[in-house]
C-alpha cells in the first residue's frame, strides 16, 4: 500500500480541518455570488453623455462608465452637466422608492406591472408604454426602426407616418413583457415617461369626455351615478360629463390613460435607465435617440409644424368618432358645428391657441372650413407669445381642478401617491 494511503496519526482531524476549511469557502463565495447578482437586479447601469467622454458617475456607491452606447461605439449627442445631474438624481429617486415599497416604509398597497413595451433589437432600445405621457412620438420612432408602417412607399423618418395611424398599427400598444423581458433587462436602453398626475387628469378628461372619443364608452356609467334613472337619451349620447364627475369616476375605475404611471409601468419590475418627463420631453428624447444613435431624428424638428400635425390629426380623430366610429353620435347628439366649438375651446385649454379668439364657424360648416380656420389662428399665436399660452393652458387646468371639493383632492393624492413620491411631483390642493 502506498505510503500516502497509510493512516497516520492526527490524519483524520487534519482532513477534517481541511473539509471545513473548504466547505466555509465555498459557502462565502455562493452567498458572495447570490449577492452581487441581486445588487445587478437593483443597480441599474446609468450611462449617458458627457461633453463627448467617457466619465464614472457613482450610483449607490457602485461607479459606472458614461459616454458609451449600448453597441460599444461613442453616441455624438451633447449632453450639459445639468441635463446629466437631473437624470441620475430621478434614476436614485425611484431606485430609493422602489426600496421603500420593498421594504413597506409607504403605506400603500402598490400593484404595479408593465403593461405593454416597444423593442427594437437593432438599436437595444425598449420604451414602456404609459398613454398621455407623449407616447404616440414614440411609437412613431418604434414603428420606423421596426418597418412596421403599412405605408404603400418608405418613409425615411419617423415623422413621415402618421401619428393617426400608429395607434391603429399591429402592437399598438407594445408586446408583452413576460415575453420580452429576460433579453430586455440584460442589454437593452430602457426608458419611459412620466406626467405630473393632475396635468394627465386634465388631458385626459379634455381628450376623451369633453371630446367624443370615450362618450358612448364610459360616460353612461359615469352619469348613471347622477341619477339612478339618467334616461334614454342621456345614455346614448353621454356628452355632459363634467370634470369632477369624471376624476370621481376615474379614481375608482382602472384606465390606462388615467391609471397612475407607476401602476401601468412599474420601475420596480421595468427598472428604467431614463426616466423622461413631460416637462422636460424634448431634452430627455434626445438623450435616449443620442445614445442609441439615433440622435439625426430630432435634429432640425420644425416644432411648429409637428403642432399643426397634431391638430389636424386631432381634427381628423374626432370627426371621425361621430361619424365612423359611433355614428349614433353625429346622428342624435352632436352636430359639427358643435363639434367644432368643442375642439376649439380644447384647442385653447391645451394653449395652441390665443384665449382671446372666438370661435367663428363658418356658413355651411365644413370640417375643411374649420381646419383651417383653426390653422390660422395657431398661425397668430406665434405673436401672441409662447409665455401667455402657457399661462393659459396652465390657467384653464387650475381652474377646473380648483371646482373640486377638498375630499376630492385628498382621494387624488392617496390615489397618485407612488406617482408623486416616484416622480417627484408635488400633491396639490388649487387654493
Amino acid at each position: 500500500m502506498p505510503p500516502s494511503l497509510i493512516f497516520q496519526p492526527g490524519m483524520l482531524s487534519w482532513v477534517s480541518r481541511r473539509s471545513i476549511r473548504l466547505l466555509l469557502g465555498t459557502m462565502l463565495g455562493v452567498v458572495a455570488l447570490v449577492t452581487i447578482q441581486m445588487m445587478t437586479q437593483m443597480i441599474v447601469p446609468f450611462r449617458s453623455l458627457h461633453n463627448g467622454q467617457e466619465r464614472q458617475l457613482a450610483i449607490d456607491g457602485t461607479k459606472y462608465t458614461y459616454g458609451v452606447n449600448m453597441k460599444g461605439g461613442k453616441t455624438h449627442s451633447h449632453v450639459d452637466n445639468a441635463t446629466l445631474e437631473d437624470l441620475r438624481a430621478r434614476h436614485e429617486r425611484g431606485q430609493s422608492v422602489c426600496k421603500a415599497l420593498r421594504l413597506k416604509e409607504i403605506n400603500v398597497t402598490h400593484t404595479g406591472h408593465v403593461q405593454g413595451v416597444f423593442v427594437n433589437q437593432g438599436h437595444k432600445l425598449a420604451y414602456c408604454f404609459v398613454p398621455k405621457t407623449g407616447c404616440t412620438f414614440w411609437k412613431q420612432v418604434f414603428s420606423f426602426l421596426n418597418n412596421v408602417t403599412h405605408l404603400k412607399t418608405p418613409v425615411s423618418s419617423p415623422f413621415d407616418i402618421p401619428r393617426l395611424l400608429v395607434h391603429r398599427l399591429p402592437n399598438a400598444y407594445g408586446v408583452d413583457w413576460n415575453g420580452v423581458k429576460k433579453s430586455v433587462l440584460r442589454d437593452h436602453l430602457r426608458f419611459m415617461f412620466a406626467r405630473d398626475p393632475y396635468s394627465r387628469l386634465w388631458s385626459a378628461y379634455l381628450d376623451k369626455f369633453y371630446l367624443p372619443d370615450f362618450w358612448t364608452l364610459f360616460s353612461g356609467r359615469i352619469l348613471s351615478r347622477r341619477s339612478p334613472k339618467p334616461g334614454k337619451d342621456v345614455l346614448t349620447c353621454g356628452m355632459n360629463v363634467s370634470f369632477a364627475e369624471f376624476v370621481d369616476f376615474a379614481l375608482d375605475f382602472n384606465e390606462p390613460h388615467w391609471t397612475p404611471v407607476a401602476s401601468s409601468c412599474d420601475p420596480c419590475k421595468f427598472l428604467p435607465e431614463v426616466i423622461g418627463k413631460m416637462e422636460t420631453y424634448t431634452r430627455d428624447a434626445k438623450v435616449v435617440l443620442g445614445r442609441a444613435g439615433l440622435g439625426w431624428i430630432l435634429e432640425g424638428v420644425d416644432h411648429h409644424k409637428h403642432v399643426q400635425n397634431e391638430l389636424e390629426m386631432l381634427i381628423q380623430y374626432n370627426f371621425e368618432v361621430i361619424h365612423t366610429k359611433s355614428p349614433v353620435l353625429a346622428d342624435k347628439c352632436i352636430s359639427d358645428e358643435a363639434l367644432g366649438a368643442r375642439l376649439w375651446t380644447t384647442f385653447q385649454d391645451n394653449g395652441y391657441i390665443p384665449g382671446d379668439l372666438a370661435y367663428s364657424p363658418s356658413s355651411p360648416f365644413t370640417q375643411g372650413a374649420f381646419k383651417d380656420r383653426v390653422l390660422e389662428a395657431f398661425n397668430k399665436s406665434e405673436a401672441y407669445g409662447k409665455g401667455r399660452l402657457k399661462d393659459q393652458k396652465r390657467t384653464a387646468m387650475e381652474n377646473a381642478f380648483k371646482q373640486l371639493p377638498r375630499e376630492t383632492l385628498q382621494r387624488i393624492a392617496e390615489r397618485y401617491v407612488v406617482d408623486f413620491k416616484m416622480f417627484d411631483y408635488k400633491p396639490r390642493y388649487f387654493v
